[in-house]
């Protein structure tokens, strides 16, 4: 995650300048979801990731899934 914040910081980002956490907010609030024991919020997850433009919103995802 700290990469993720890191390359923001730097402009290093793909795309518009959003905040890394732009889009990722809604599938890494359903990672904590399916965390708690919801299964449903997987769907939402794969769904959400596919809105995903930034390899930063991407990697801070995958990195809330892995619980890292």
């Amino acid at each position: 995650m700290q990469s993720a914040v890191d390359k923001y910081k730097t402009g290093e980002t793909q795309g518009d300048r959003r905040p890394p956490c732009g889009q990722a907010g809604l599938p890494v609030q359903a990672v904590e979801y399916r965390e708690q024991g919801r299964r449903v919020a997987q769907n939402w997850i794969d769904t959400s990731l596919t809105a995903l433009k930034t390899s930063s919103e991407k990697a801070l995802v995958n990195t809330a899934q892995r619980g890292q």
